[in-house]
């Protein structure tokens, strides 16, 4: 009998000779669709705030220029502002963007042998302390604490995009 499946068994639809970990019939979520749909969207919005510094890099190389970071590489001590600070701004910058690449694996392992609940505590836990970095970074003008703050914040910002695909489940009409 090739090409024909087993009938259902336990509410499970077997495929390739193993039952599907998904039951056929879809739960709705506890405080029903509504609330699912809200979440999905607070949690949308959250993660498009929180992208990092790096995908941002064309608005935040001008405001970390205005605040005053990395002023010491003006040539004239009286100028708060150069093309010097500018560029090595946006170097730190794209370089990070690059180094992003890594998060992107680190976050994917971590999603599938963690779950998304501790991929999303940790990616707001690593976006916070990478901001707090980043300030101390601009207060200090110190360079390799601003990189070290940048890499933490776009890793935790990557990991909490990651931890929005554990929400979909809650979707059931909307599963693939």
């Amino acid at each position: 009998m090739k090409g024909e499946h087993a009938p259902a068994q336990d509410g499970y639809l077997p495929l390739a000779s193993k039952p599907l970990a998904v039951p056929l019939t879809s739960s709705i979520p506890p405080g029903g669709i509504l609330s699912a749909s809200v979440r999905l969207f607070v949690l949308y919005v959250a993660a498009v705030i929180c992208g990092g510094l790096s995908p941002g890099q064309v608005v935040f190389t001008a405001l970390l220029q205005e605040a005053g970071f990395l002023s010491e590489l003006c040539k004239n001590a009286a100028q708060r502002t150069c093309d010097e600070q500018f560029l090595m701004i946006a170097q730190i910058l794209t370089f990070m963007s690059s180094a992003l690449l890594v998060w992107t694996l680190i976050s994917g392992l971590l999603y599938d042998s963690m779950g998304p609940r501790f991929v999303g505590v940790m990616g707001a836990s690593m976006l916070a302390f990478g901001l707090l970095v980043v300030l101390m970074a601009v207060l200090t003008s110190q360079t390799w604490l601003f990189v070290l703050g940048v890499g933490f914040a776009d890793g935790g910002s990557l990991m909490q995009n990651f931890a929005f695909y554990g929400l979909l489940f809650h979707l059931p009409g909307w599963q693939a």
